[in-house]
């Protein structure tokens, strides 16, 4: 299936690239001008989170929720503060059969960021 054909089976090296990503970030980071505005906290989400969070959506649509779950766990280290990886995460959970770390999961995105969908998820996942 597509799945095959995309060859996402070595997570681990996505996640040695990632960090590669990450020290090529960080070294554009030390570089800016003292003028510059430097932003901290959840607005600095680094390009290793996106990617990863990125790539947890994809392989949930796929049905892949192991690689999700994966993925999303590695996403949700890189930008703790970052509402999308926890979501991510509560959807794998829920699908592999983690009910409890997926309502765990949905309460921190809610946390950290509330929105609808976020709220219905977690409403639906304890009802």
């Amino acid at each position: 299936g597509l799945y095959e054909a995309v060859n996402c089976e070595p997570i681990e090296e996505l996640d040695t690239a990632c960090s590669e990503i990450d020290k090529v970030e960080a070294g554009a980071a030390r570089k800016q001008k003292p003028d510059e505005e430097v932003k901290h906290g959840p607005d600095q989400i680094p390009e290793s989170a996106k990617l990863l969070s990125n790539l947890a959506g994809v392989w949930s649509k796929l049905g892949q929720h192991e690689a999700a779950l994966r993925a999303a766990s590695l996403s949700k280290e890189k930008a703790e503060r970052w509402a999308r990886p926890w979501s991510r995460l509560a959807v794998a959970s829920w699908e592999v059969g983690q009910k409890h770390e997926a309502v765990a999961a949905y309460k921190k995105a809610v946390e950290l960021e509330v929105s609808k969908k976020s709220l219905e998820a977690l409403q639906k996942a304890v009802a």
